[in-house]
């Protein structure tokens, strides 16, 4: 039976309020508005300019070093590309680089996520602008949380707090929830930029750094650097050992998947138990159910097969207890895959499905993709000459969608494209 996912009809329907009051994600208007464009220059205006008042530069001041730079750029050319009225030159990207060392590559990336935030934010309070960032993330839309996230840095920018001790850590704070939203919408680059100045902000917050070199080391390992996660995991450990049990888990935690990474899975799975002692003494169920499915996949990796698949079903069933919707759909994919490898594909079939159904109330896309991709090698193992061809329309759909476009079963799926299409131009 065909399914029809909301997200991805091409036209949005509305009641005429806006995306706040009616709950859809700050991005969903702007991501199929003709003005995109126009988004994506106040996107790049926006950062510039937080980035300039945060350094305690005035546009006359960045015009001077442009100058001395041999790269000129007036004052009304710098208060235009920060207002959004025109795209930043080649030539004024290159004097933003000389002058306030932004990334070029960075601000790629910030007009390719662009989102137009909500234009009543000017009303809410920084806490009530963080516990909606935090609850966006934490539904999925991680490009709509790290837009908030950029109206929390713009405030601090233009309004800091007199404590500069006080200030350094929001600044710091702010700029490692930024990291973590972008890393999982696969703006790696952008992710790194994040850590690294909360790392460069929080140098008086031991606590903040070793968190910031943990989601480093994550960045790094998505962008296929393990030598380079593996020195942020290290500094990360580092810093933590005076920290609170909170941040000690969170730094286990990303030292154990770097581990897993390098092939040392049994190195991963000791750092893995010592996270879960400490999220244990935490009492922090989201981490428990991420450990516990973690545990599992290494168990697996270890060959200990029977002992992944009853740790992999402990984990579902903790996501379903802590309503971990995400967490959820995750495991199931992998426990029916565990299915699939054991040949047993009625079980991994009811496993993808399950899985399926909780990826579609939640509107996840990733999840949705994995699920389908799960039943795909289902129905080549069960029927070898089925194209499936509906099932890989729908993935075909979906790939626009994902923020994480380096998942396995995209990769896998990619290739499968790839494969096919080459095959179709030979005889």
């Amino acid at each position: 039976m065909a399914r029809n996912y909301p997200f991805l009809l091409q036209t949005v329907r509305s009641s005429g309020k806006g995306a706040w009051e009616t709950g859809m994600p700050l991005g969903s208007q702007a991501h199929h508005a003709p003005h995109r464009m126009a988004a994506a220059r106040q996107a790049i205006g926006r950062f510039l300019k937080s980035t300039r008042q945060t350094m305690r530069l005035s546009q006359a001041q960045v015009a001077v070093l442009a100058s001395r730079n041999s790269l000129p750029l007036s004052r009304a050319a710098i208060s235009a590309i920060e207002r959004g009225l025109h795209l930043p030159s080649l030539e004024a990207l290159l004097t933003y680089w000389n002058a306030l060392q932004v990334d070029p590559m960075e601000v790629l990336e910030r007009a390719r996520l662009a989102t137009v935030a909500p234009a009543n934010l000017s009303s809410l309070s920084d806490d009530q602008l963080e516990r909606r960032a935090g609850e966006l993330h934490r539904e999925g839309h991680h490009r709509d949380a790290a837009a908030l996230y950029d109206t929390m840095l713009e405030r601090l920018a233009q309004d800091p707090p007199s404590d500069p001790k006080v200030n350094a850590r929001r600044q710091a704070t702010v700029h490692l929830q930024r990291a973590t939203a972008l890393r999982r919408a696969a703006a790696l680059l952008a992710a790194r930029s994040a850590a690294e100045r909360s790392i460069a902000a929080g140098s008086a917050c031991p606590d903040v750094q070793a968190e910031a070199y943990s989601v480093l080391a994550m960045i790094h390992l998505q962008m296929s650097n393990l030598p380079l996660a593996t020195d942020a995991a290290s500094k990360a450990a580092l810093l933590s050992e005076t920290c609170g049990v909170e941040t000690r888990t969170r730094v286990c935690l990303s030292r154990a998947l770097v581990r897993f990474e390098a092939g040392e899975f049994e190195e991963a799975r000791r750092a893995l138990l010592e996270a879960r002692e400490l999220a244990r003494k935490a009492d922090d169920p989201a981490h428990l159910t991420q450990i516990a499915g973690s545990l599992a996949l290494c168990l697996l990796a270890l060959g200990r097969r029977k002992a992944a698949r009853k740790g992999m079903m402990f984990a579902v069933a903790l996501a379903r207890t802590h309503r971990m919707a995400e967490l959820e759909a995750r495991w199931l994919v992998e426990l029916g895959r565990i299915a699939l490898d054991e040949k047993d594909l009625e079980e991994a079939l009811d496993l993808a499905e399950a899985a399926l159904s909780v990826a579609q109330r939640r509107q996840d896309p990733l999840m949705i993709f994995r699920a389908e991709w799960l039943q795909h090698q289902i129905v080549l193992r069960k029927s070898p000459g089925d194209p499936d061809r509906l099932r890989l329309g729908r993935l075909r759909k979906l790939l626009p969608h994902l923020e994480d476009p380096g998942e396995r079963e995209v990769q896998d799926f990619r290739a499968t494209l790839g494969f096919a299409q080459g095959r179709k131009g030979t005889p």
